[in-house]
């Protein structure tokens, strides 16, 4: 082998390493949106159980609030329906738990 196939096969071997350096980099870029797309999601499916469970709380403690003052019998319906909303929420995460549970299965 002359010095010149040398230098031919040396830039070869540079132009691949450079086609394989770009399509890693393209490659790393791919699986981090990935990675920040799949983090997204499971945060904003952690606030909506949060929000549920919270609004559960909230709409039983103010229709309780309220037929306590119509009524004028103060805790009673209160923590009745305090009770019953906090219920109704844990139901609700329940459910969308078993949904998104069977969405990644599927």
């Amino acid at each position: 082998m002359t010095k010149y196939d040398k230098n031919i096969y040396k830039t070869k071997l540079k132009k691949i390493d450079e086609k394989l350096a770009t399509i890693k980099k393209s490659y790393q870029k791919n699986l981090d949106n990935q990675e920040s797309t799949k983090r997204g999601n499971q945060i904003g499916f952690a606030f909506r159980l949060a929000t549920e469970l919270v609004a559960g709380f909230v709409v039983g403690g103010i229709i309780g609030w309220y037929l306590d003052k119509w009524l004028g019998t103060l805790p009673i319906f209160l923590f009745l329906f305090f009770a019953l909303g906090a219920a109704a929420g844990v139901s609700n995460i329940i459910k969308t738990a078993k949904k998104l549970n069977n969405n990644d299965q599927e």
